[in-house]
């Protein structure tokens, strides 16, 4: 799949066990990195924010850790307004 935006919508609904999906923050982390990697600004900060504040993803953050405040960052630079917000704090 192609579409960030579709992939971002699968990574929030994993993320948050809506609808019909378990919850998986790291399903949620596959989509959500799949859809930065094809520009969305949403995935970006989505992916900095689970990494940052999910503690089911703290293995990842072994691995993800610095990436993680650059995606907050990319997401700010692409005009996210949250990402913004939280960069000026």
């Amino acid at each position: 799949m192609n579409d960030k935006n579709a992939l971002n919508v699968m990574g929030v609904l994993y993320e948050k066990g809506e609808e019909v999906l378990t919850k998986n923050p790291e399903k949620a982390f596959e989509y959500y990195t799949q859809a930065a990697r094809l520009g969305s600004k949403e995935a970006k900060f989505n992916l900095g924010s689970l990494l940052l504040n999910n503690p089911e993803t703290e293995h990842l953050i072994k691995k993800e850790g610095e990436q993680a405040v650059a995606y907050i960052i990319d997401a700010a630079k692409k005009g996210h307004e949250t990402a913004i917000d939280i960069l000026r704090k």
